[in-house]
């Protein structure tokens, strides 16, 4: 099976990872020098995917700046944008 989209949610507060998430949304929490969503990205580039739809929420614009429609990681970014209750 050939899977070539993929959903990642990164909508979240991050709570429970307080302080880190004071200032940037969890998807953006940086591990290594890079943001744990890119990460992740990456992962799902490794492994054939091309097509990322990325859920956001909290603190949205901040995601969708850093990562763009994906070309510099060499993937489609596609955003589903939700309102944080």
């Amino acid at each position: 099976m050939n899977i070539s989209t993929a959903v990642v949610l990164a909508g979240g507060r991050g709570l429970r990872l307080a302080p880190l998430t004071n200032n940037v949304p969890k998807a953006l929490v940086r591990i290594r020098s890079k943001p744990l969503l890119e990460w992740v990205i990456q992962w799902l580039l490794s492994n054939g995917v091309r097509n990322v739809v990325v859920g956001v929420a909290y603190e949205k614009e901040k995601i969708m700046d850093y990562f763009g429609e994906g070309s510099r990681l060499g993937v489609r970014i596609n955003y589903s944008v939700h309102s944080v209750e």
